[in-house]
């Protein structure tokens, strides 16, 4: 349990398996003196953090095997096959090719995550959409599948060579992300102007056919 006291003059309620909570940590490490650990999901992501930062080195890589050694990822890299089906519009007969060839013995690792990534970008290619938060789930998507890869190299405590190539993708595809986030948020502001102005003013079907219909 937390151990601080807030404004009121109470012990703060909320559960902590440390000291001090989330809310407070910060405040009483720098008043305190008091140095708690870092957990070590917060180290882990504090050295993925590291490597796809601009500040990256090579030793970003290598301090962070400690951490990520031995993992398996398989749970992880399951979740992203089925979010995959979903926001990439698989079919059944490709979502199957992909989890039969994963759970395969004969194919190695290497083999089988280029597959499903390879998989998974041509769906998206093949079955474009213009609608911005279909987009933002499919960005996000190759987000997370390119840092779990990132995440299965270190668990083998191998250099990974195509750690930058992994970074651009990253960034390149958190632009894109951004951008339909601007372009989603507009439409629904456009949406709710339009709502305002009919609830508070008389429209002909005319205007509300044409006029509003172009302006959004």
């Amino acid at each position: 349990m937390c151990k601080a006291i807030t404004k009121s003059g109470k012990v703060c309620k909320i559960k902590s398996e440390t000291h001090f909570c989330h809310i407070h940590r910060d405040h009483y490490n720098g008043f305190c003196g008091v140095r708690e650990e870092p957990t070590i999901e917060e180290k882990r992501e504090a050295a993925l953090q590291k490597i796809f930062s601009p500040e990256y080195d090579i030793f970003s890589q290598s301090n962070a095997w400690r951490l990520f050694k031995g993992l398996d990822f398989t749970k992880e890299t399951l979740a992203l096959i089925n979010r995959a089906k979903y926001v990439c519009n698989w079919t059944e007969e490709t979502y199957n090719t992909v989890i039969s060839t994963f759970f395969d013995d004969s194919v190695d690792e290497d083999t089988k995550y280029c597959f499903f990534k390879q998989t998974m970008i041509e769906g998206m290619k093949s079955k474009p959409t213009k609608e911005h938060l279909k987009n933002i789930q499919r960005m996000d998507l190759y987000i997370d599948v390119t840092v779990n890869l990132t995440k299965i190299y270190l668990s083998k405590g191998a250099y990974w060579n195509d750690i930058l190539n992994a970074k651009v993708i990253v960034e390149s595809v958190s632009k894109v992300k951004k951008r339909d986030i601007e372009a989603y948020r507009e439409n629904n502001l456009k949406k709710l102007r339009v709502k305002a102005v009919e609830k508070y003013t008389p429209i002909c079907d005319d205007v509300r056919k044409y006029i509003i219909a172009q302006y959004l």
